[in-house]
């Protein structure tokens, strides 16, 4: 019954799959940008003008992977293009399917987080690692699957049969053989596990796999390399490639991934991730025992909170930046026994974030994002007043990362990556006017600049696979070494008084070192068990502050500084877990053997490959549900969809296509319809023998049905709003409709309604503006959406139209977790139009549809979470949460009195009729009265909602709603009286 329940489950899963969330934003990059591409048998990479040899890596890279790494994956490599993005700041890539294709991103991260190592060639061979995983998974059940539903089938398979853990653990794994760095050679990589196996947290591999909004869990990247590594250690280079060949081929139906290797290893996956958590529990717990401290901020935390980035205010209060599960980050002031919020920090990627305090200012860099291109954002200086209480932003359309501020508070360095991939200190006044730029002829890349003094710098170095601290005179331009270069990471530095403190990796465990800026003499200042981040050190030079890490987030450590008893740090001592090292003798470095072909460049147009049929995709989004095929290019400056659509609110549908082309500011969209039927409540007369002028009708409410046809031009302009810590965006779109309608045979056969053709012209604006959330948050604390739409029939005989607003605005309410949201509807159409546009009005939970000239609702919900259970049902389901909605709506709805001759018929009583002599006598003057019905209903109840993650791959939301009816139902649904009503809900969320 089980193995039944599971596989339909999975057969479901292919005609529900949410793959619109593979497929990008249009128009990703300013139309000015020029690009080129090298056209290979492997690969296609696209780049920017200017980029000439960041391309030519790439290819010879991806050749290199291609022709000799196969042995571990597989022999099979699917050619794909790779976008080169150098506008945007963000240290991240993807392969994506759908359309399949690779995207990397230029710019590395400050903190350096896989390493010291060159970010291009480590990210390069990353993702091409995600090319070779998908191409070799491509077999039996998978390849099948791609030729009914085209590369959407591909990703499907894929994702039903592959866990995500062993994607990205398979590529952490090989940037780490393939390299000198890699995230299997950072300390800080193993911490987090670590932390957990050392506390007796030890979780089960649902746990491990599902995440929790309780606990901290270790995401898919660490879980998926200690996996990986393992069973390479114990099962040979090669078997990961015969597993995911027979995933892929789907040999058992269900978990044939977990089958697969429970066939090769003799364990399933839980089986096999609880043997490799016990072996690294073993492992840590034989260390030596580390140096015991006290955390400076000593309060028990209630869930999993962070300080990070410690600067001294004064000996006893520290400024920190303050994130946790149930909070979004934000500077505080903190001392030993209490904390006071100042402000809020903008959007940056966690290993780009860096601030510094001086004499009672705040400096950070933040992102700001372009206004309409999607791949290009910057990173600007803002600068915060702690006394007055002020925010400035310093500058514009920059990319200057890790502001410091020098001890007078009258000038900030700051590292800079262009566009051009050309680094350098970038020297600004408190008004953000550049000074100058401190000359970077070997173009090292800069990360973290400290002032030492009014001319001097610390700033981490990184070249040649290597890092060092460089002392930078910013008058002379010189640049002096004060550590060797070496495939330690070093981390924020921090001088004072003659030494530079800053985190390496140098002992196995990230600890805080000082190196002397006189003799270079290095000095071991903590042992820390889990890792030991952002030394800083106070005005008198008497105190070390510093992060380090804990299975409940980071806490801040106070030291005293007693130079009399450091110890000298003694290099080459042996790392504490070097979990990937017997791996070498499979894999090793490669990037000395790569070679440096130059492969034949050309001019790119970016119409190349225009339309691109590369899926089937079955969505839903009440009330529009679709079967469609999609035909996204790669380059996402086009993207269409044909196919058949289902609105839930008419119970109708037909066949529909959209095309829409994304390299302009304003984007054109082509759309028609073909054969759609349509279905809308009316009112139709009705007499009898009985009817007298004076009172001579009623109404029938009828549902009529008709089919049409469309075609439309319309223009759409999607602005990115987002600033601060505030996600938001403006979309103005406009069109004009042809319509073709055609109507069949009335029931009422004297209602002289004809087919016609309707002009139609369509406005919409939709805005949001929301606050970023914390993981518990189940929806933003603060936040506000407004969509308004306005449709009309330009024929004059037409009186035809539909107005609609709706509006949202989230509140916080009594506990961090929970939250107050108002919706507004209305919406404003004739009862009698000639023509109805789609219903898509939200009705009062609990109500079904209405008829109305005028509909407005108001609804109030109350949120709040009441259980984080962390519960397995088998491999079922985990549920993760449940959260509670209490609600009240209240709506409105006016029908107005209809005059016969409004509806648009010609009406005659007693035409035949022998008691009147057979004369005729018109009824169009006569009105149907609806001021009898109830225009106000209300309803209230609640929504119990289940988080969980289906089947280990699906995180869902399931739940209950009961509503109570205050008020009687409609005409059209009488059926909705007063009294209870059950309704099962199912969200989608991820997959």
């Amino acid at each position: 019954m089980y193995k039944h329940f599971t596989s339909i489950f999975l057969l479901l899963c292919a005609f529900t799959f949410p793959l619109k969330a593979q497929q990008s934003s249009l128009g990703l990059n300013p139309h000015s940008q020029k690009w080129r591409q090298i056209n290979t048998d492997i690969v296609r990479v696209i780049y920017p003008v200017g980029q000439e040899a960041a391309a030519q890596r790439v290819v010879n890279l991806s050749h290199y992977l291609a022709e000799r790494d196969k042995q571990t994956i597989g022999e099979k490599v699917e050619k794909l293009d790779i976008i080169l993005q150098q506008n945007t700041t963000n240290a991240n890539g993807f392969v994506g399917l759908a359309p399949f294709r690779s995207e990397l991103f230029l710019t590395p991260s400050q903190f350096g987080f896989t390493g010291s190592g060159n970010w291009l060639d480590l990210l390069t061979i990353h993702e091409y690692r995600h090319v070779q995983q998908v191409s070799n998974v491509k077999v039996g059940l998978t390849k099948g699957l791609s030729y009914v539903f085209g590369e959407n089938g591909w990703l499907l398979g894929k994702s039903l049969g592959v866990p995500a853990w062993f994607s990205e653990g398979d590529a952490v794994l090989t940037e780490t053989l393939l390299t000198t760095a890699g995230r299997g050679r950072m300390p800080e990589f193993d911490m987090e596990y670590k932390s957990l196996l050392l506390s007796g947290k030890n979780y089960n591999y649902e746990k491990a796999v599902s995440g929790s909004f309780k606990d901290y869990v270790p995401n898919h990247y660490n879980l998926g390399y200690y996996l990986v590594t393992n069973a390479r250690r114990e099962f040979g280079e090669d078997i990961w490639g015969k597993v995911l060949y027979e995933t892929g081929k789907y040999k058992g139906l269900v978990w044939p991934f977990s089958r697969s290797l429970k066939r090769n290893i003799g364990y399933s996956t839980p089986q096999y991730y609880r043997k490799t958590m016990d072996q690294l529990s073993n492992d840590w717990k034989r260390e030596a025992p580390k140096m015991t401290v006290t955390s400076f901020n000593s309060e028990k935390k209630k869930t999993f909170t962070s300080y990070t980035q410690p600067n001294f205010s004064n000996e006893d209060v520290i400024i920190t930046l303050k994130s946790g599960f149930n909070q979004i980050p934000a500077f505080y002031a903190v001392t030993a026994n209490e904390e006071y919020f100042l402000t809020y920090p903008g959007f940056q990627a966690s290993t780009n974030n860096s601030f510094s305090y001086r004499k009672g200012y705040l400096v950070w860099s933040e992102q700001r994002y372009d206004l309409r291109w999607g791949q290009k954002d910057y990173s600007v200086v803002m600068l915060y007043d702690v006394g007055q209480k002020k925010k400035v932003q310093l500058t514009k359309e920059t990319k200057l990362f890790a502001p410091d501020l020098n001890a007078s508070a009258s000038q900030i360095v700051a590292a800079e990556a262009n566009e051009q991939m050309q680094y350098t200190l970038v020297i600004l006044d408190t008004n953000g006017q550049e000074i100058k730029r401190i000359p970077n002829p070997e173009n090292v890349f800069f990360s973290t600049p400290r002032w030492i003094d009014e001319t001097n710098v610390i700033v981490v170095g990184q070249k040649d696979q290597k890092m060092s601290l460089l002392k930078v005179d910013t008058e002379l331009g010189t640049m002096e070494n004060i550590t060797s270069w070496d495939v330690a990471h070093l981390s924020n530095p921090y001088p004072s008084e003659g030494y530079v403190y800053y985190s390496s990796s140098y002992t196995g465990v990230n600890n805080i070192f000082a190196v002397s800026l006189s003799d270079k003499e290095i000095y071991q200042l903590t042992d820390d068990a889990l890792g030991a981040f952002y030394p800083t050190v106070s005005k008198s030079g008497s105190k070390l502050a510093y992060s380090n890490f804990t299975v409940d987030g980071y806490n801040l450590q106070m030291n005293p500084i007693e130079k009399d008893s450091w110890k000298k740090y003694q290099s080459n001592q042996p790392s504490t877990l070097d979990f990937y090292r017997p791996l070498l003798a499979q894999e090793t470095n490669v990037l000395d053997s790569i070679p440096s072909n130059e492969y034949e460049s050309k001019n790119f147009r970016k119409t190349t490959s225009l339309i691109n049929p590369h899926s089937l995709e079955l969505f839903g989004s009440p009330p529009y549900y679709t079967a469609s095929i999609l035909l996204d290019n790669t380059f996402t400056t086009f993207s269409g969809e044909v196919g058949y659509l289902f609105n839930s609110n008419e119970r109708e549908g037909g066949f529909y296509g959209t095309l829409t082309y994304g390299e302009w500011f304003i984007l054109p969209q082509l759309s028609g319809q073909m054969n759609m039927d349509r279905s809308r409540t009316e009112a139709f007369v009705a007499y009898s023998q009985s009817n007298l002028p004076e009172n001579p009708a009623v109404a029938v409410l009828q549902s009529r049905e008709w089919e049409q046809d469309q075609i439309g031009l319309g223009f759409v302009m999607p602005l990115n709003l987002t600033k601060g810590n505030y996600f938001s965006n403006l979309t103005l779109s406009a069109s004009y409709d042809q319509i073709f309608l055609n109507y069949p045979t009335d029931i009422l056969s004297d209602r002289p309604f004809e087919d016609e053709n309707i002009g139609s012209i369509d406005f919409e604006l939709d805005w949001y503006r929301q606050q970023r959330r914390a993981l518990q948050h189940i929806y933003p604390r603060w936040g506000q959406s407004l969509s308004l739409s306005y449709q009309k029939a330009l024929n004059g005989d037409v009186n035809s139209y539909q107005f609609k607003a709706d509006a949202k605005f989230f509140f916080p309410a009594f506990m961090k977790t929970h939250n107050l949201t108002l919706d507004l509807n209305y919406m404003n159409e004739p009862f009698v139009g000639q023509y109805k546009y789609s219903d898509t009005f939200r009705y009062a939970r609990g109500y079904g549809a209405q008829l109305f000239d005028q509909i407005g609702r108001a609804g109030l919900t109350y949120t709040l979470p009441v259980w984080y259970p962390d519960i397995a049902i088998s491999s079922l389901a985990f549920i993760k949460r449940i959260y509670l909605n209490g609600f009240f709506d209240m709506m409105y709805n006016q029908l107005d009195p209809i005059r016969v001759s409004d509806i648009g018929v010609d009406v005659r009583h007693g035409r035949n009729d022998p008691s009147n002599g057979g004369s005729e006598q018109s009824l169009n003057n006569a009105t149907i009265d609806f001021s009898s019905t109830e225009h106000l209903r209300k309803s209230v109840g609640a929504d119990v909602i289940f988080d969980f993650k289906a089947f280990r791959l699906v995180d869902m939301q399931v739940g209950f709603r009961y509503s109570y009816l205050l008020d009687n139902g409609p005409l059209l649904n009488p059926a909705d009286g007063k009294g209870s009503k059950f309704d099962l809900l199912l969200n989608v969320l991820s997959f």
